[in-house]
């Protein structure tokens, strides 16, 4: 074997012909230094950014690695910070969230200019045991024994309610249906046209674009009180029914604020 050298203006290569093959010799104290391109074409796909030389002033490392002499670099993400000052109104108070805590619902105000701050209070309408939330609604289903009309409206005042009324009646067979399935029989429910035409408890007109959309042509006049009613058949629907009939039924409380 046999030795070449050749001098360049910014460094020396040594290397050395073994066996007919040119091998470079290893760089003596200088470190290799990549052009800007290297890193942005050799992208690893584990950063959670871009792979540059180094990382801007307005930038920081991010998860995952580039390689040798390059760096993942993502931007600094920065929130302007919430405004815990009285723009949430009485009560109120500033979240840097998504959502309010446990307990807590959101109101209307402001927490200044921060994407992820939200004015929260605490929920303080209540309804007694055992009545649960449903949507906005507080209803208890009475599903362990069963009571003509009446008794079923004395029942629910005796809890603090009133046989329920629901607002969105599509909706609250839905929740029957996937959560109170088992009460398949007669479900009272608030309202009645004893004194003529059909109204709720609470006062008010039943709509009678309310019936027409369940089986059966209803109200079909075989009986003065609103019923859920469930046929094998049809499922459950919208039915009126004779009220000395015992059934289950649905009580409902008006949340008071604490």
């Amino acid at each position: 074997s046999r030795g070449m050298m050749v001098c360049a203006s910014m460094y020396t290569v040594v290397a050395f012909l073994v066996s007919g093959v040119l091998l470079p010799a290893p760089t003596l104290g200088k470190e290799l230094i990549r052009d800007p391109g290297h890193c942005s074409d050799h992208l690893d796909p584990q950063c959670s950014g871009s792979c540059k030389p180094r990382c801007a002033p307005n930038e920081s490392l991010g998860l995952g690695s580039c390689g040798t002499g390059c760096q993942c670099c993502q931007p600094n993400i920065t929130h302007a910070p919430c405004d815990y000052g009285k723009q949430c109104g009485s009560g109120g108070t500033c979240r840097t969230r998504i959502t309010c805590l446990k307990g807590e619902k959101r109101i209307p105000g402001s927490c200044g200019t921060g994407k992820t701050c939200i004015c929260c209070a605490p929920d303080t309408e209540t309804c007694p045991v055992p009545f649960k939330k449903h949507g906005s609604e507080y209803f208890y289903f009475h599903d362990t024994s069963k009571m003509n009309w009446d008794d079923a409206l004395n029942h629910c005042k005796s809890l603090g309610g009133s046989l329920a009324e629901p607002a969105n009646m599509d909706d609250f067979i839905v929740l029957i249906e996937s959560s109170y399935s088992h009460m398949k029989h007669d479900i009272w429910l608030g309202a009645t046209d004893q004194s003529g035409s059909w109204e709720w408890l609470s006062g008010g007109s039943v709509p009678s674009a309310l019936w027409p959309v369940w089986p059966g042509n209803q109200p079909s006049g075989d009986g003065h009180c609103m019923q859920i009613h469930y046929h094998g058949y049809s499922g459950f629907f919208l039915n009126d029914y004779h009220c000395h009939v015992k059934g289950y039924f649905v009580c409902e409380c008006t949340p008071r604020v604490t």
